[in-house]
């Protein structure tokens, strides 16, 4: 045989090996559950596929009363070939993932261009290429005013962390920031001027200032706190700019740490790193796909927000309306966050940088569930470690909480829908360190009792987060079909279920302490 054909055979046999592989693991992880186990996993099984299947025709009764007028939410052309409509009742997927589907993609191709060369070529002034780069889309889509809003942010934190040396102050400067974010007519009357487009890019410009004070927040913190050799090096205005101007998370998100920042390494642009590089790009775009199935095919925030449906409908059905919106909102993070991450990870080599979301499927804790795990770093590093200290006492680890999620609520916008969600979110962290000595042991008695207390948990999670993406009503009305409407049926299956997945979740061999 030839060289050629050689090279070739072995890459079917590794092919084909890979498969074999594959179907062993997958045949594997499933005789590896106990006979317990199958059966909680059939059962959610089939709850979902039944569930799926009310609520695609739902879907169609839903677009049948929009035809005809019955309905005041619209829904978006979709797919013309299969006479599908779109879900559009989620504002971020259309915001991040129709209006700015083309420029996200062109700016993050753009950056991975520049940073490869500039890595292999220029690596004295990569971290300026970047920044540059990232000032020309800035401009581009906020204008050049906006650029000198953030300068004059940059300035300022840096200014007042250089002189005052004093957390209190940034801290000052931050609340002060955000505040001004949230109520001045300032940002009003400049933005809309210098943005000659519509509201979509003035969302953009607020979401894009909100990340700015949080990096220069972290970058004064870590200034002050800083006592190495290299502070003069790392710690400079134009490392300011220079992480501020960083592409990837500059619109989009999630927050990187200041520290995280400078603990970079270079990148070695290798076939294994390329290769990495395009798994994780058909990741993302299998995300996407699955998502753009379901918001055309079963129309999950639509249906959520028919209030008379979710009154009347199956409690199981409104059961796993709530997972699957939340689910949704999950898979959005997932998304767009997973794409910034490999980006920063593969690309510039930060290998601390903020990774996606842990999967909403594997988890029914609140200490979990929060989806920005580049916010939840940033407070948890600034807000709710240095104040619980070592997390062993009662009164500092509420104190803690309570303060975290009031800066989380200032952050996105203190809001009555915002500040109910922070309030049941933080209750339900609270109520998970208050049974952190309840704790799954060999005993497998014990570990059903934690998965009774879990399951019920899991649809505290659910509710309190459908408050956040659904609304109030839609919450107040699940939580009264299936829990408080009299019926012991709608109650009995509601609690089944979540004992059915906590338990699935519990009982595994490698599950490690749930309520840790």
């Amino acid at each position: 045989m030839t060289p050629n054909a050689d090279q070739s055979y072995d890459k079917r046999k590794r092919s084909i090996n890979h498969n074999v592989d594959f179907k062993q693991k997958l045949s594997k992880a499933f005789t590896d559950l106990s006979f317990e186990r199958k059966i909680y996993l059939v059962l959610l099984l089939t709850t979902a596929v039944a569930s799926v299947a009310n609520i695609f025709f739902e879907s169609v009764e839903i677009e049948a009363k929009l035809k005809n007028g019955k309905l005041n939410r619209v829904l978006g052309l979709g797919w013309r070939t299969l006479s599908r409509k779109q879900d559009i009742a989620d504002f971020e997927w259309t915001f991040w993932f129709s209006d700015l589907r083309e420029s996200i993609i062109a700016a993050l191709v753009g950056h991975v261009i520049i940073s490869y060369f500039a890595s292999r070529y220029l690596k004295p002034v990569r971290h300026t290429l970047q920044a540059l780069y990232c000032i020309y889309w800035v401009r581009a889509a906020l204008g050049p005013t906006f650029i000198l809003i953030v300068v004059s942010y940059c300035a300022t934190f840096y200014v007042v962390s250089a002189l005052s040396k004093s957390r209190l102050m940034c801290w000052i400067l931050t609340i002060t920031s955000i505040l001004l974010l949230h109520f001045d007519s300032f940002y009003m009357e400049v933005l809309p001027s210098t943005i000659e487009v519509d509201g979509t890019f003035l969302s953009l410009a607020y979401v894009s200032l909100g990340f700015v004070t949080l990096r220069c927040c972290s970058y004064a913190f870590e200034s002050i706190d800083d006592r190495s050799s290299k502070k003069g090096q790392q710690y400079g205005f134009h490392r300011l700019l220079q992480y501020n101007f960083y592409l990837p998370y500059f619109f989009f998100g999630p927050v990187m740490t200041y520290d995280v920042y400078i603990d970079e390494t270079m990148p070695t642009h290798s076939k294994d790193n390329l290769l990495n590089i395009f798994k994780e790009v058909a990741k993302t775009m299998a995300g996407i796909a699955v998502i753009d199935f379901l918001l055309h095919f079963v129309h999950v925030s639509s249906v959520a927000l028919d209030l008379e449906y979710m009154q009347t409908g199956p409690v199981y059905v409104v059961g796993f309306l709530l997972f699957a919106n939340v689910m949704l909102d999950w898979m959005k993070a997932w998304v767009l966050y997973g794409v910034t991450s490999n980006v920063s990870n593969v690309v510039d080599g930060y290998k601390r940088a903020p990774q996606g979301p842990k999967c909403l499927a594997t988890i029914c804790t609140f200490a979990d569930t929060y989806f920005d795990r580049g916010i939840q770093h940033w407070v948890c590093r600034y807000i709710y470690d240095p104040v619980g200290e070592h997390h062993s006492n009662v009164t500092k680890e509420t104190i803690a909480s309570v303060l975290t999620f009031i800066f989380v609520t200032l952050w996105q916008g203190p809001g009555i829908q915002v500040i109910i969600w922070a309030t049941l979110n933080c209750l339900g962290l609270t109520f998970e360190f208050f049974l952190g000595t309840i704790t799954p042991q060999e005993d497998k008695s014990k570990k059903r009792l934690v998965a009774f207390i879990l399951g019920l948990n899991y649809w505290c999670i659910l509710l309190f987060n459908t408050v956040g993406i659904s609304g109030m009503e839609t919450a107040r009305i699940s939580a009264k079909a299936m829990f408080f409407n009299g019926s012991l049926w709608n109650f009995t299956v509601a609690v089944v279920l979540g004992y059915c997945y906590a338990a699935f979740i519990t009982l595994s061999p490698t599950s490690k302490d749930k309520t840790e």
